[in-house]
């Protein structure tokens, strides 16, 4: 394929040729520069609209070689947020200044003042696009030559001198004669060579074979994600380089004939492939060299404006495909931004990123920095660590549940433990045994709640008033009373049943001042917990099973978050309301399971 297209090119080159060659070209005239205008009148219009074959060839090259260049310019301008695409996007529209000119001067009507003046022009355009290759490899390769402050103002220093030399032209060191054909209808100027002319071309051309050295370098050191991308632009400038040496060494059909726009146009070309299939302007071939494409976490890589340019596969797990390239970060997963400080892995041991329902990732966010150490996006490794917060989340409620729940039974032992010391009756021993070894059974369970959860509990048949009378004993009730109308049993852990009942008791007694009576009682398919204290206000009920959520002074509000987590634990619904009496009533009722026996 390759030696095919060398062949085409060959065989392009080889034509082009011919037909300029074999092109009738009128009287050569040598002339001045202050008789320019009087000499070129002398024919004017003979043989403009004299249009062959070879003059059609000429602007129809240059003209492709303009537009494809500025092309490329306006692709680059939409791209210029990346490093060096604002000085590719220059490049490319002082090539298109460069072809617009050079198409000006071969269709220039025959004034001479006009004619100098794009000339002028032509010329200025074709040092310019010199200049500014340079300055777009030096910002592609960051080279410490090119980028030095001192290069560039020597760059631009002795262009602008050799520039202005050349149009102020002193003692004619610039040229001395301007040669001008009428080439079937296109004007075709060149200029004397002069000291300053000679001095001019070699400073820029000097320039451009610099260039193409610091390309070379650049892909010989390259690494493999910039080796394809630094050949292409290696050979473009290849390409460019080429049709300059043509040019200074007299290698072109016809005087006059400036095949530099057609070079670059072919350079253009090799460009517009790396940008469209290595995506030069892009990050993500830097990215792809970073990742593995199939991992199974969400691998996310944004730009240096923390926008989405790619994402792969596994994405998909927290909602980001590849419709959704260009979307900001926090528009992807709210708070990702701030997660992507500066490089490191961040957030392995802190806050959570939650996406989904029930799924919790934590991204790791590092810097993409190509060798010479610019940023030139981020990477965001979303790491699943569901199991992990859930289990933080139950050890947490474990502490605060054990703190809770055990204050009960140790208030009891330490009640009955003082009456023994105040009255000697050792009867009391029994009860702050009972109070001490429901402690041990809450440890047990709570441990086993903190590894898998209430509902990995085993159910029976338990009976509701024996269950309620036992959690009644561990509570420390004062002069409050415990009414149970009912003998049902319900399908139950015995353990989580009873902690259901203490707290409840617990919840009635600390949130009224004067003491209550606490009813238990069956309703339809389940059963009911009532008091005949103040009640709930309507507009709190909604929250009373939040976890924090406590009007009692010194209240930790876990209690019937507690109460809640073990009825949903068993498949049944709670609810609040008003009892007869004007206190508070929770009812259950069986859900997914059965609740009676």
């Amino acid at each position: 394929m390759l030696d095919e297209r060398k062949n085409g090119f060959s065989t392009f080159l080889t034509g082009y040729y011919a037909v300029l060659a074999t092109a009738e070209i009128p009287k050569l005239r040598i002339i001045k520069r202050e008789t320019i205008t009087k000499e070129i009148s002398h024919n004017e219009g003979s043989n403009m609209g004299m249009v062959g074959a070879g003059a059609i060839l000429i602007l129809a090259t240059v003209a492709i070689g303009t537009v494809l260049v500025a092309g490329l310019a306006t692709y680059a301008h939409y791209n210029a947020t990346v490093p060096a695409a604002a000085e590719f996007r220059n490049l490319q529209v002082g090539c298109t200044l460069w072809g617009l000119s050079e198409l000006a001067v071969y269709l220039s009507p025959s004034t001479g003042a006009v004619l100098d003046g794009l000339y002028t022009a032509r010329l200025l355009f074709a040092g310019l696009t010199a200049v500014l290759a340079v300055v777009f490899v030096a910002e592609y390769t960051q080279s410490d030559l090119l980028t030095r402050p001192s290069v560039r103002r020597f760059l631009w220093g002795g262009f602008s001198a050799m520039l202005l030399l050349w149009v102020t032209n002193p003692m004619e060191l610039a040229y001395s004669d301007l040669a001008v054909e009428s080439f079937q209808g296109l004007n075709l100027v060149t200029p004397s060579f002069g000291p300053v002319l000679v001095c001019y071309f070699l400073f820029i051309y000097g320039f451009y074979l610099a260039t193409f050295a610091v390309l070379g370098l650049f892909l010989l050191d390259s690494a493999n994600v910039y080796r394809k991308q630094a050949a292409l632009i290696f050979g473009a400038f290849f390409i460019v380089v080429a049709g300059t040496i043509l040019f200074i060494v007299g290698g072109v059909p016809r005087e006059g004939v400036d095949l530099g726009i057609v070079f670059n146009a072919f350079g253009g070309l090799a460009i517009w492939v790396a940008i469209s299939r290595y995506e030069f302007l892009r990050v993500v071939p830097l990215a792809k060299e970073s990742i593995v494409d199939t991992v199974t976490d969400p691998v996310l890589v944004f730009d240096q404006d923390d926008r989405l340019i790619y994402s792969n596969a596994a994405a998909g797990q927290i909602g980001v495909d590849a419709d959704d390239r260009d979307r900001h970060a926090d528009d992807l997963v709210p708070g990702l931004k701030a997660a992507m400080t500066n490089g490191k892995v961040i957030h392995q041991h802190g806050e959570e990123t939650a996406v989904e329902r029930e799924r919790v990732f934590e991204p790791a966010a590092e810097e993409l920095v190509d060798h010479h150490g610019r940023e030139r996006g981020r990477v965001v490794v979303m790491r699943e660590v569901t199991e992990r917060h859930r289990r933080e989340q139950r050890l947490d409620e474990f502490a605060s549940i054990v703190s809770h729940d055990l204050r009960n039974p140790l208030n009891v032992a330490s009640l009955h433990i003082n009456l023994v010391e105040e009255t000697d009756d050792t009867a009391h021993l029994d009860d702050a045994a009972n109070a001490l070894d429901r402690m041990e059974e809450l440890i047990d369970d709570l441990l086993t709640i903190s590894q898998a959860g209430y509902a990995s509990a085993e159910t029976e048949p338990t009976p509701l008033a024996q269950t309620a009378q036992a959690a009644w004993s561990n509570v420390d009730t004062g002069d409050c009373a415990l009414e149970v109308a009912t003998k049902a049993t319900v399908v139950a852990n015995k353990s989580q049943l009873q902690e259901l009942f203490e707290n409840l008791f617990r919840n009635a007694i600390e949130h009224n001042e004067t003491p209550v009576t606490v009813s238990v009682d069956t309703r339809g398919d389940g059963f009911v917990v009532t008091d005949d204290g103040a009640g709930i206000p309507e507009d709190r009920r909604e929250s009373v099973f939040d976890p924090g959520v406590s009007s009692a002074e010194g209240g930790t509000g876990l209690g019937l978050y507690i109460v809640r987590q073990i009825a949903e634990a068993h498949g049944w619904t709670v609810t609040v309301g008003e009892s007869a009496e004007g206190g508070v009533e929770f009812a259950f009722a069986a859900g997914e399971r059965t609740l009676l026996a």
